[in-house]
């Protein structure tokens, strides 16, 4: 895993990242960089932290057709989800 001054660097560049796409309106933009914070999160055993920012995005898409992005986050939610039920997140 990464050491906590690389996690800490990747955390604030995903959170750049999002504040960048929701200042221009670039919602693909966001659900990209929401999915992959997601994912780090997820990766570094912070699971419910993940939902917290994968969820909201999931959910304003909710009512729309299906796309790649879409079929991508809703996956990596699940990968969460069951991370979550199996109580394998462990908080930091």
């Amino acid at each position: 895993g990464l050491g906590p001054d690389a996690a800490a660097k990747a955390e604030e560049s995903y959170r750049n990242a999002i504040d960048i796409a929701v200042r221009q309106g670039a919602k693909g933009w966001q659900l990209r960089a929401c999915t992959d914070y997601a994912r780090f999160l997820d990766d570094q055993l912070r699971s419910a932290a993940g939902k917290g920012v994968l969820e909201p995005m999931l959910e304003a898409y909710a009512n729309t057709p299906p796309t790649k992005d879409g079929v991508k986050a809703a996956a990596v939610m699940e990968t969460i989800k069951a991370r979550l039920l199996a109580g394998k997140d462990e908080p930091r």
